[in-house]
């Protein structure tokens, strides 16, 4: 539990809400008790490459939402090399589908789901958005329920694979997206398509705002036009 001079936000942590095989996925709930609903839901998504940390990553800006108004939650998901794309995507949107199917039982509102990300997370959140109850990436575990989202914010994300596939390595490490996307891009041409929110966006994209430092090194700038 943690407390700020106006509210009390309360944390159920490890909340299981995917399985895939024998592996079970968690997120952790925040609630603000001084809210009343039903409350708007924000899945927020950290970075990592695809293929390192865990949730947690999200909690200081997951409180400041609860204390907000907002059912906040903060998902697993799977992490390459041991998955590939599009393991990730599906367990971003099986968080959404969890907040619609579970997420009134919390007070929370099944019409008004968002998202946020940060670097891969922002990738995994606008992606789900573009991708919005594509057969291809939908989980399992909530057949019939909606992965759209009303609105998404990206920070610091790779939008475009292909901006990258065309870099020298000297300049970026291109093997960070082989690993996750399951080969170079001669290899695996339609997973650097699919993966690429730019490639998937069409009219129904819903409110988006996506922000980017300048001076990033880690994902430039100038890769995301």
């Amino acid at each position: 539990m943690t407390r700020s001079d106006a509210t009390t936000v309360t944390v159920q942590r490890d909340v299981p809400f995917q399985e895939v095989g024998d592996e079970v996925l968690h997120l952790d709930l925040y609630e603000a008790t001084a809210t009343n609903g039903p409350k708007p839901m924000a899945v927020l998504v950290r970075g990592g490459g695809f293929a390192v940390g865990d949730k947690g990553e999200f909690a200081r800006h997951a409180i400041d939402l609860a204390e907000a108004g907002y059912l906040v939650v903060e998902p697993q998901y799977r992490l390459a090399p041991a998955w590939t794309f599009p393991a990730p995507l599906v367990d971003v949107k099986a968080a959404v589908e969890w907040c619609r199917a579970e997420g009134e039982a919390y007070g929370g509102d099944p019409t008004r789901v968002v998202a946020a990300g940060h670097s891969a997370g922002a990738n995994l959140v606008v992606l789900a958005a573009a991708t919005a109850d594509d057969p291809a990436f939908e989980p399992d575990l909530y057949p019939g329920t909606s992965s759209a989202l009303s609105a998404v914010a990206g920070y610091a994300g790779v939008y475009d694979f292909r901006a990258f596939a065309r870099l020298d390595e000297t300049e970026h490490d291109v093997d960070t997206h082989a690993q996750y996307l399951g080969g170079t891009p001669g290899e695996v041409p339609e997973a650097y398509e699919l993966a690429s929110p730019v490639a998937q966006a069409d009219v129904s994209m819903p409110s988006t705002l996506l922000l980017h430092g300048r001076d990033d090194a880690v994902i430039p700038h100038s890769r995301q036009h």
